[in-house]
């Protein structure tokens, strides 16, 4: 009897393991952070351009910000920053602002040649650990952010994003401030 006992016995602990295993899993994604949600204001930063000037968010008060957080290793974070720098450059005389904030490991030693070989229009911003907690984690990249003239979140987007999505996202925050 003692080795059925003992089989058994293993077999109730290995499943109490594997139950406990998929529970922990579970909380772990519920607990997982998620991007801010619309109408809450858009957390406070301060971060450095390519210059070591700290930018700061609250800067920005009274125009809308499109937040966009990317990597030089990102495809599609590539990709969508030329539609991001014709946004840009198009809406600025009505306000809006497009921020890019690079979230690479090697800081500006990976984002510096980049962008010399890609260059934008649009600000770059150096992301931190705490910048990437206070907006969701960043579970993917491009992570993109639209912030109203107040302060307050109207949008994210935790895709990439076609010219079209991006300028209709603005045209729709623009529109509200009429």
């Amino acid at each position: 009897m003692q080795p059925s006992c003992k089989k058994y016995s293993f077999m109730v602990t290995t499943r109490a393991l594997r139950r406990l295993a998929i529970a922990s899993l579970l909380l772990a994604s519920a607990a997982i952070a998620r991007p801010p949600e619309s109408s809450q204001n858009a957390p406070e930063f301060r971060l450095p351009d390519s210059s070591g000037t700290l930018q700061s968010l609250s800067s920005y008060r009274g125009q809308v910000v499109v937040l966009n957080f990317w990597a030089t290793w990102c495809k599609p974070c590539r990709q969508e920053m030329p539609a991001l720098d014709r946004i840009a450059r198009e809406y600025a005389s009505r306000g809006v602002t497009v921020l890019g904030v690079a979230m690479d490991q090697r800081g500006w030693a990976a984002v510096t040649p980049f962008l010399a070989q890609f260059p934008v229009s649009y600000p770059i911003l150096l992301g931190n650990p705490r910048i990437a907690r206070d907006y969701g984690g960043l579970r993917t990249l491009p992570l993109t952010v639209f912030i109203r003239r107040d302060g307050r979140i109207a949008a994210s987007h935790d895709q990439t994003l076609s010219e079209a999505q991006l300028r209709k996202a603005v045209q729709a925050i623009l529109l509200e401030d009429r």
